[in-house]
Formats: C-alpha cells, structure tokens, sequence
C-alpha cells in the first residue's frame, strides 16, 4: 500500500495563520453552521462571523502558497533555521508591542 501522506499540523499550531483564523478554525465544525437536519434557530455564526472566518480561510490558504514557493528547494534544516529566525523576530516584535518602552535588548537593559 502507499505511504499515507503525514497530516497537516493542527491549526492552533500553525504559525501562518492569524489569531482570528486559528480562533475560527479551532471551532467545532458544527459551530460553523447548523447542526440539526432542520433550522431550528438562528445561525450560530453572524454573518459578519462568517465573513471572517472565510477571509481567514483564504489569507491562510494564500500565506501557506506562498511559503511552498519560498521553501522551494530548501532542505528541512535551512527552512528550521528560518523558521527560528522568523518566530524570533515575532516574539521581539510581539515584546515590543506589549512593552513599547522596554528597551530594544538586554544590553541595553544591563548598561542602564
């Protein structure tokens, strides 16, 4: 038989996607539309909700293409070296942004 191909990490777990679409995909997907056989009672997404998740479904589907285009032709190593990179420089921003005074590294912390 042929090897089945690995499945995709959760979605809470991938660093591509946006809060609000991690937040939408981690949704039961009986949250995303009516569960019963029959309308019972209002949707329980508005349509604005709607609205959001499907936009968070494309910005996520558009983000992973072009990472597969970027990774092209890299091996594992030098796309962890990146992703190490990248997830470091998001938390630095991510410290920043909580911190907007804090100063920009430890050095500066420790010369002060």
């Amino acid at each position: 038989s042929r090897p089945r191909r690995p499945e995709p990490p959760p979605s809470h777990l991938d660093p591509s996607m946006s809060r609000d679409a991690a937040a939408l995909a981690s949704m039961p997907a009986c949250a995303l539309k009516s569960c019963g056989a029959g309308e019972e009672g209002p949707p329980l997404l508005t349509a604005e909700e709607e609205m959001r998740h499907q936009r968070a479904l494309w910005i996520n589907r558009l983000l992973k293409e072009q990472l597969a285009v970027q990774t092209q032709g890299l091996s594992l190593r030098e796309i962890e070296e990146a992703q190490e990179q990248i997830q470091g420089r998001l938390r630095e921003a991510l410290r920043l942004q909580a911190w907007p005074g804090a100063p920009q590294d430890a050095r500066a912390r420790s010369s002060a």
